[in-house]
């Protein structure tokens, strides 16, 4: 038996893309047969995979198929569906999208639309609690059944932080008189505000800015904000944050920081940072919130969407994403010791339940469940 995997795009550095890479990576060192086949591969990558056009799959074997946007491997998930595992990964709603990417909202839409054909694929693994609901609304009546964890690469994120990549980002943003995350220090003189996910609308970022400005303004003027993620799928969403940024008189103080590799330091982010603040209107999970979390970063975030079942009881939840809202949260965060604590007292079992462990535990039952 083979267990091969199908997805738009083979990239590592997203979500799908480095879940994709963990479930190929552990399928080959339990001695199956694994590739993964995509429309679009990162060919930077040491191990791309092969084009969908490629795929062929002898009768005792088993498709992954990574939904999320439609795509021109659709027909191919399709053509294999007795036995095909549908992954959901969500797929952001087309109102978030249209008037920033046209195109990339149409997809979006055609993605939505195919879920009914995929109904009666004989297995169905959601990537967290939140998807698995969604389409157990949609009639996925087993959708509940199996939720695969999203694998949380902390240990490499951490690497990142403390290479000499890592460390230069972390110097250059470390602000003077600052206390790092996890030091028994309640009140910082200095802060960093940090939010991860490539800029887009469903994210919110406008909305941090907004609430970042509050809070420099009216709290904390000894305090930055870092946005860390790629405007290249929603450039006029990201000229929009700029002139936000500049209307409101916080150049240099509110920083759209791009996309780093993680080779080029990315971690560095994380280990200068005080408070991760989330606006996200929708998120399928929402990974930076683990990854701040495995820093001992305290975590505000709007309980909204998936973002929910990413926090958990590791973070405050709050109500709104209004600026004073989302402000005065974080506030309270960094000048309570007690609320401190008793958040990251909580954090390192959530980072554990998205680890390599629990991970190849969960995937492992599957397979053996698939042999049977």
């Amino acid at each position: 038996m083979a267990i091969h995997q199908l997805t738009p795009a083979m990239a590592l550095g997203d979500a799908i893309g480095n879940q994709t890479d963990a479930i190929r990576t552990a399928l080959r060192s339990w001695g199956i047969e694994s590739q993964v086949y995509a429309e679009r591969r990162d060919m930077k990558s040491s191990d791309p995979g092969e084009d969908y056009r490629r795929l062929r799959l002898r009768p005792h074997d088993w498709l992954i198929y990574h939904h999320g946007i439609d795509s021109a491997v659709t027909p191919t998930a399709l053509k294999h569906l007795d036995r095909l595992i549908f992954v959901y990964h969500n797929v952001t709603p087309s109102a978030f999208l249209y008037g920033y990417n046209d195109h990339l909202a149409g997809l979006t839409d055609s993605g939505r639309g195919h879920l009914d054909r995929f109904r009666d694929a004989p297995v169905v693994w959601s990537d967290s609690e939140y998807n698995a609901q969604e389409l157990h609304a949609l009639g996925f009546l087993d959708a509940l059944r199996v939720i695969m964890p999203l694998r949380v690469d902390t240990v490499g994120l951490h690497a990142s932080a403390d290479s000499a990549a890592g460390r230069r980002i972390t110097a250059q943003y470390l602000m003077a008189g600052s206390t790092l995350p996890g030091r028994p220090e309640a009140s910082p003189a200095a802060v960093n505000w940090l939010f991860v996910g490539r800029l887009a609308p469903n994210k919110r970022q406008d909305a941090i800015v907004k609430a970042f400005n509050y809070y420099q303004r009216l709290i904390n003027p000894q305090s930055r904000l870092l946005l860390v993620g790629s405007g290249l799928y929603t450039p006029g969403y990201q000229i929009e944050l700029e002139s936000l940024i500049q209307s409101l008189g916080l150049d240099g103080k509110a920083i759209l920081a791009g996309s780093p590799s993680l080779a080029e330091g990315f971690g560095g982010y994380y280990a200068a940072a005080n408070v991760f603040v989330c606006a996200s209107e929708h998120e399928g999970f929402c990974v930076p919130i683990v990854e701040a979390m495995s820093f001992g970063i305290p975590v505000v975030a709007y309980g909204h969407s998936g973002v929910v079942h990413a926090v958990g009881d590791g973070g405050m939840l709050v109500e709104d994403n209004a600026p004073a809202t989302l402000a005065e949260a974080a506030h309270w965060m960094l000048s309570d010791a007690g609320v401190q604590a008793h958040y990251r007292a909580r954090q390192p079992a959530r980072v554990e339940a998205f680890g390599q462990a629990q991970f190849e535990a969960s995937l492992k039952a599957e397979v053996e469940r698939l042999a049977s």
